[in-house]
């Protein structure tokens, strides 16, 4: 799930980069994922209805599973149970990155959201 919310956030407008190096340096990255509140908010109001649209019966619904320990128990947790259902829907390969498919329309899904700006003041990545 993280890699798949990466591969979003890479391509929300004001946070494109070539390489993840130069991503995470970015200050709009810096800036939003040092805000807990706002990383959640653009989890849930961005990221996870653009996976739904990848796959509906997806049963995350808030932003838990980045702040939780993960459980390896498809039965019992349903942040496991939803990587099951991405991987055997094709949209999560086997080493746990997004398959092109999903990482295609995340891409286009994150391209139309609101920009992600560093805040004011924020500088290069030195900052």
């Amino acid at each position: 799930m993280t890699n798949l919310l990466v591969n979003y956030l890479r391509n929300v407008p004001g946070m494109t980069a070539a390489d993840p190096a130069a991503w995470f340096a970015l200050p709009a990255v810096k800036a939003l994922l040092t805000d807990t509140a706002a990383l959640t908010a653009r989890i849930v109001t961005d990221f996870i209805p653009a996976l739904k649209t990848l796959l509906p019966t997806l049963s995350v619904a808030n932003a838990g599973f980045l702040f939780t320990s993960f459980v390896a128990n498809p039965g019992n947790s349903p942040t496991d149970a939803d990587l099951e259902k991405l991987k055997t829907a094709g949209l999560v390969l086997a080493t746990g990155l997004a398959s092109p498919a999903a990482a295609n329309g995340l891409a286009i899904a994150a391209s139309n959201d609101t920009p992600v700006v560093a805040p004011t003041g924020a500088t290069g990545a030195g900052s």
